[in-house]
This record gives C-alpha cells, structure tokens and sequence, in this order.
C-alpha cells in the first residue's frame, strides 16, 4: 500500500518512566488504513508525526481536520512504584 509521513502540528514531551502509544481511530481501520509508528520513549522531543499507511483498495485523502489517530500515556512497565503526580505531560502547537 501507499505510505505517507503525516504531521500531526504538536510537539510533546512525554515525563521520564512514561511511554506513549499511538492508535489509528477506530473508523478508519475499517477503511484499510493503518500507522506504522506506535510507540514514543520518554525520550521523544519534538512534532508528533505519524507514518500512515493505506492498505485498502480506495483511496484516502485526508484533510487538515480529520482525526486520525489518539495516544494513550502509559508508565514503562519496568518503572518502580514511584509517585508521579508532579510530572506532566508537556504539549504546544507547532
């Protein structure tokens, strides 16, 4: 199928022990259409952007509005019991 790099026009900065995993919106699974990057380390600065990927049979244009794709912040599995409330999850339009 096509690929496409996809901009998503935020930045984030995800707090150290914490992970985030990005999901297609469920609508648009169903289309055929699919995201090649998932998971974003706390390590990740920056613009999010997504590797969107068409394995339908129809073609997909996208606009500026639609919504593609959500993320889920998680802590690492291996992280200590640690408290966490004063670390946030930092995000700014680019």
């Amino acid at each position: 199928g096509q690929q496409k790099s996809i901009t998503m026009g935020i930045a984030i900065a995800i707090p150290n022990g914490h992970h985030g995993t990005l999901k297609l919106r469920a609508g648009l699974t169903s289309l055929g259409l699919n995201i090649l990057t998932e998971k974003l380390d706390s390590d990740y600065r920056g613009e999010l952007q997504l590797m969107l990927i068409n394995c339908g049979h129809e073609e997909f244009v996208l606009s500026s509005h639609n919504r593609i794709a959500q993320i889920q912040f998680s802590p690492d599995s291996n992280r200590s019991n640690e408290t966490t409330d004063k670390q946030q999850l930092t995000l700014a339009q680019t």
